[in-house]
């Protein structure tokens, strides 16, 4: 919709709360039951595409469904002619998204409280036989009064239907399952994935998996790459192997569906009732102590010693009293009897409720949006589930290259096998699985060579395999083991690691790669190194300045590729920079041309009745609003200023000409009639026929009805002046009217030719047109009109060039 709108069916529109990337939300009411209304619109953009407009009814028709506290309550879902949108229960405060931005710090209880109502929500939809599939912190709202309420179904699936196969891909990357990140079929233990990251975050205010990128962030979704929550030791053991639990990348080790996860988490709430430490207070800081506390900041109860810190692990002992344990941070404590407001005691809210449904109505297309929508057959709504598929894919290649590099053989094997199996054409696993496995191959007849020699005495012939073996593998337990038995004869090998340590530690110092960690522990290794030999133990050496070598390699190599990187961003910013100056030349261009037109226009002199038509003063504060934008630095809005200028001033011409050919009419209705005939000369009446002026008048009348109807875009005017235009014809102007914000029409006669009852008129015609808030000003064009004469009225008969 172009503006808002003042009414959608039986709902008053109040105003507006938000857009999202599928439509505008608006506040409304309903004036039948005398309540206020969320309504979510979908965008006239989308209105085209079917699929966007399925998941658009089947969100309203899933949460329809879900009759529960727990989950948005949907009032209505109208699809009328031109509008489709949804009705649904007005919410005040915040989403979990803000709360867990905040500074409110939250106790033990109100943290369950929030985790039971949600997976109670949840639980009903699993009933209901839905998954929801995009659970996150912006989807899960907590009103005024503490009560939790899901929102955004969106996504929803029914487990029954096989709406969604296996290659589509939905959800929001930090809190996707590992099978949604891989395009597999989803069940209900999916979601409860997606709530262990919302868990995790709520403890810890950290998301579980963040990576630098959005394809890093799914790689450790699938690896199970997250910093384990049992290193916040305040928390108590049983929520930390909860939220474990849900966050198993193994979907048989989950919680079976919403309310099995809530039964559990009341055990944990009536546990930690009965054991009195529901006060523990969770903050924003990674760092809290436990400290027995008083009634009061400062103060402790009677006959207790003061505040002293206690191991975090002690947080569900038994031993404590009710009110006596709370986790402080920097800035203090908040008990419940501070938290007001809200049933469960979650600060209420005083912001208004924008954004709130926005989130709901975003439908997930881009990756700016922060959530995604893949499937096979959509083009160019955001990354396909192939597109997906190479970003996994050069995230796995990325490590399996650096275990490589790294001459962890075995483990880049493994992720080359497991690459391959996915992908058995990729030409780089195939590479990293037959250099690993030429390397692994080597080691190991090298290993058995060493040992052999060893064994029949030829320590100088194991000395030399041991030697083969280091390096390849520095860090191979071979070096341990025979250490004692060939270090004696090791010493030409130790001097040949170290002379192959000097060229790499000389080629990273060459690229400028001092500075990097990886070269700092190559120095630390090699002076290690360095000790060993003069020391005498020259295996151990030898083992130390390969892994030094291989540092000094690694370096070189991680330095390299920051350069390659800076070097495409350098290049990024100069393309960005030169389409920028291309974009800014455009805008000038098109600035000297608007300027240049409006200023012709102003060089044509006006009459004084033209100054004093409305439009012409808009028509200079135009003018002005332009000059202030191009001084600005504005160059595309003042174009469009210059261009608004000229459109206004061409209106007050056109508006001086119809006020001066209303005059005219004015005046020939006005003429006195001619004189009586003598009484003498009695003569039967005729009718006195118009004169040329008056008829001239009628015909530059008529024309200017023509101009109303079109600037009106009114059909019905349209069709009293040409009442011989076709209904295809009729629909086809209807639609011009309704593609454009606004028209206007400047018909310059030139000449008119009567011929009894049919006019010809010689005009030049000149548009300017308004669509979405941009002037676009035509060329002038010469056309003829012909005209009727019917029932005493000009009409229009046709229109050509």
């Amino acid at each position: 919709m172009a503006n808002q709108p003042k009414k959608l069916g039986k709902y008053n529109i109040v105003g507006k709360l938000g857009k999202g990337a599928m439509g505008e939300v608006y506040k409304g009411h309903d004036p039948v039951l005398n309540r206020f209304v969320a309504i979510k619109v979908i965008a006239e953009s989308l209105d085209a595409d079917p699929e966007l407009v399925e998941r658009f009814r089947r969100e309203a028709k899933a949460a329809a469904q879900l009759n529960h506290p727990n989950i948005i309550t949907i009032y209505d879902f109208v699809e009328e002619e031109g509008s489709l949108y949804i009705v649904m229960e007005l919410l005040d405060g915040k989403d979990l998204k803000e709360l867990i931005k905040g500074d409110t710090a939250l106790t033990m209880e109100q943290i369950l409280g929030i985790m039971e109502q949600i997976a109670d929500g949840l639980g009903f939809a699993h009933e209901n036989k839905m998954v929801h599939r995009d659970l996150k912190p912006a989807n899960i709202h907590v009103t005024k009064k503490g009560q939790i309420k899901i929102l955004d179904f969106g996504l929803v699936h029914n487990e029954s239907s096989d709406m969604t196969k296996t290659g589509h891909v939905m959800g929001t990357p930090n809190y996707m399952s590992p099978e949604q990140v891989q395009g597999l079929k989803i069940d209900p233990r999916s979601d409860i994935f997606s709530l262990g990251a919302v868990f995790y975050e709520l403890l810890t205010r950290k998301k579980p998996f963040s990576g630098n990128s959005i394809h890093a962030t799914m790689f450790k979704v699938v690896q199970g790459d997250r910093e384990p929550l049992a290193q916040y030791t305040h928390l108590p053991t049983a929520l930390i192997q909860m939220v474990d639990r849900a966050l198993d990348p193994n979907v048989d080790g989950r919680f079976a569906d919403g309310n099995a996860l809530r039964e559990h988490i009341r055990s944990i709430r009536a546990e930690a009732l009965a054991r009195g430490n529901v006060d523990l207070t969770v903050t924003r800081y990674t760092d809290p102590t436990m400290t027995t506390s008083g009634s009061a900041p400062g103060s402790h109860p009677s006959g207790s010693s003061p505040s002293r810190s206690l191991p975090l692990s002690q947080s569900s002992a038994p031993s404590q009293s009710p009110s006596a344990l709370s986790a402080s941070g920097s800035r203090g404590t908040m008990r419940q009897r501070e938290m007001t407001g809200m049933s469960m005691g979650v600060a209420a809210s005083t912001s208004k409720p924008i954004g709130l449904y926005v989130a709901g109505a975003a439908v997930v297309l881009a990756i700016a949006a922060g959530a995604f929508y893949f499937t096979r057959s959509e083009a160019g709504s955001g990354p396909s589930v192939e597109e997906l598929s190479l970003a996994l894919i050069a995230s796995q290649q990325e490590l399996m290259v650096r275990s490589l590099e790294q001459r962890d053989y075995g483990t880049a094997l493994a992720q080359a096998q497991e690459l391959l199996a996915n992908d058995a054409q990729n030409a780089e696993a195939v590479r990293v699985r037959d250099a690993a496995e030429n390397a692994l191959a080597q080691v190991e007849v090298a290993v058995g060579e060493a040992r052999a020699a060893l064994a029949r005495g030829a320590s100088e012939e194991a000395a030399e395999a041991l030697g083969r073996v280091l390096a390849l593998d520095p860090n191979h337990p071979l070096g341990a083991e025979l250490n004692e038995e060939l270090n004696q004869h090791f010493q030409s090998q130790a001097e040949s690691a170290q002379a192959d340590m000097t060229q790499a530690r000389s080629a990273a110092s060459s690229a400028g790669a001092t500075s990097r960690a990886e070269f700092q522990r190559a120095e630390s290794l090699r002076q290690q190194a360095s000790d060993d030999f003069n020391g005498g133990e020259y295996t151990v050496a030898a083992q130390r300045f390969l892994a030094a070598r291989d540092g000094y390699q690694q370096a070189t190599s991680a330095h390299q590729q920051a350069e390659s990187a800076r070097s495409a961003q350098a290049q990024q910013a100069q393309q960005t920079a030169q389409a920028q100056a291309e974009a800014q030349a455009v805008a000038r261009a098109e600035l000297d041309g608007a300027q240049n037109a409006w200023t012709r226009l102003r060089s044509q002199p006006d009459q004084a009745g033209v100054r004093e038509q409305p439009s012409y003063q808009r028509a200079m504060s135009e003018e002005t609003n332009a000059k202030r934008l191009a001084s600005s630095g504005d160059l595309s809005g003042a174009a469009r200023g210059y261009q608004t200028a000229a459109s206004y001033l061409e209106g007050a011409r056109r508006e001086y000409r119809e006020a001066e050919s209303r005059r005219a009419q004015q005046e020939a209705r006005a003429a006195p009639p001619p004189p009586a005939p003598p009484p003498s000369r009695p003569a039967p009446a005729t009718p006195r026929a118009p004169s040329v002026g008056q008829e001239e008048a009628a015909i530059r009348q008529a024309l200017a009805t023509y101009e109303r109807a079109i600037e009106g875009e009114n059909l019905d005017l349209f069709r009293q002046i040409k009442p011989n235009l076709s209904a295809a014809d009729a629909k086809r102007l209807q639609s011009s009217f309704d593609a454009i914000d606004s028209q206007e029409v400047e018909l310059d006669i030139q000449s008119i030719l009567i011929e009894g009852d049919r006019a010809t008129v010689k005009l030049t015609r000149r548009d300017v047109i308004v669509i979405r808030g941009r002037s676009q000003n035509g060329s002038s064009r010469a056309q003829t009109f012909v005209l009727a004469k019917t029932a005493g009225s000009w009409v229009i008969t046709q229109i050509g060039q």
